[in-house]
C-alpha cells in the first residue's frame, strides 16, 4: 500500500466507513526518566510536577533538556488519542512531521543534517551517511496493533509499525519555490501482515496510543534557549490539509478533524540536578567570602 511521501503533518487515516466526524489530540509525552526529572525538578525557574515517564508535556511549556556538554539524549513520545468516532474505524497508517531545526527548501526532497540552519537540536541516533538509517537510529517503541483488512475482518495477526519511508525535510507549504521553513523528521508509518501487505488497524474511542519514541539530543549551552521566543524553531508537530491526502483510497485526518492541529515546544538546556547543587553551593561560598570581607 502506498502512502504519499509528500505528507508531512502528523495524520491518521481515518475508517472507509464514515470516520470524518472522528476527533484526535496530539501530544508529546516525556520519553525518558532523566527528561522527566528534570522537567519535575524545580531547580531553574519553572517546573512541571506532574512529569513522569510517559506523561504529557503541556502544549507551550518549557521543555528543559540536558546540555550539549552532559553528552546524553533524550526522548519523546509521539502520542494521540481518539477523541470520538467509532469502535471499528480503519485507519491505514500515519504521517508525521517532528521539525526541530530550519532549512530552505521546496516541498520535495532529503535534507542532510549539517545542512540544516539552527543546529540546537539534533537526532540522538548513531550518525550515518544515510538520513534514513539516522533517522531508523533515532527510533524506538513503534506501536503494534492487531490487523484487519479494508472491510474490517480480523486478520488474526499483529503488526509493528512500519518506516516504509523516513527523510529529513521540510514541512510541507502551498507553492513549488524554496523558502525558509521548519525542518526535521518526515515519517510515513504503516503496517503489513505477515505477507507484506499493507493493513489496517483500530483505535479505541478514548485511547491514548503511543505511536513510537524520537531520540534527541542537543547542543545547546546550560540555560540556553531554543524556540519561537527566542529565535530558532523549537520542537513542533502539527496536523493539516491536503489534497493528495483525500486523492487516495482511505481518507485523511486533517487539521479540521483535531481538536489541536500542532503542538510547540520552547527548548531549554539545564545542568543536571547534582551539577546546580554544586553551583548553588559555589555561589553560596562566594557570597559569605564577600560579606566576610
Amino acid at each position: 500500500m502506498k502512502l504519499n511521501t509528500r505528507t508531512l503533518a502528523l495524520v491518521t487515516a481515518l475508517g472507509i466507513a464514515g470516520a470524518a466526524s472522528a476527533q484526535f489530540r496530539f501530544f508529546l509525552a516525556y520519553g525518558d526518566t532523566k527528561l522527566a526529572y528534570l522537567n519535575s525538578h524545580n531547580y531553574a525557574g519553572i517546573s512541571n510536577p506532574a512529569a513522569a515517564l510517559g506523561s504529557e508535556i503541556p502544549a507551550g511549556a518549557l521543555l528543559k533538556v540536558p546540555k550539549a556538554t552532559d553528552n546524553e539524549t533524550f526522548t519523546l513520545d509521539l502520542m494521540v488519542e481518539k477523541m470520538g468516532g467509532g469502535a471499528d474505524d480503519l485507519y491505514a497508517g500515519i504521517s508525521a512531521l517532528v521539525s526541530f531545526d530550519r532549512a530552505t527548501a521546496g516541498n520535495t526532497g532529503d535534507i542532510a543534517q549539517a545542512n540544516m540552519l539552527d543546529k540546537k537540536i539534533q537526532l540522538g541516533g548513531t550518525a550515518s551517511a544515510s538520513n534514513g538509517t539516522l533517522l531508523n537510529n533515532s527510533i524506538s517503541n513503534k506501536a503494534s496493533f492487531g490487523l484487519f483488512d479494508n472491510t474490517g475482518a480480523d486478520l488474526g495477526e499483529s503488526g509493528v509499525i512500519g518506516l516504509p519511508s523516513r527523510q529529513l525535510r521540510g514541512e510541507y507549504r502551498t507553492g513549488t519555490a524554496a523558502t525558509l521553513r521548519g525542518a526535521g523528521a518526515g515519517l510515513q508509518m504503516t503496517v503489513a501482515d505477515s505477507n507484506g501487505t499493507g493493513s489496517f488497524f483500530k483505535l479505541a474511542v478514548g485511547s491514548k496510543t503511543r505511536i513510537l519514541s524520537l531520540k534527541f539530543k542537543s547542543t545547546l549551552g546550560a540555560f540556553e534557549q531554543y524556540g519561537t521566543s527566542t529565535g530558532g524553531n523549537g520542537i513542533t508537530f502539527f496536523t493539516e490539509s491536503s489534497t493528495a491526502q483525500q486523492a487516495g483510497a482511505m481518507s485523511y485526518i486533517h487539521a479540521q478533524n483535531a481538536q489541536n492541529s500542532g503542538v510547540h515546544l520552547n527548548v531549554q538546556a539545564v545542568p543536571e540536578p547534582g551539577t546546580m547543587a554544586a553551583i548553588f553551593a559555589g555561589l553560596t561560598a562566594l557570597g559569605l567570602r564577600r560579606r566576610s570581607k
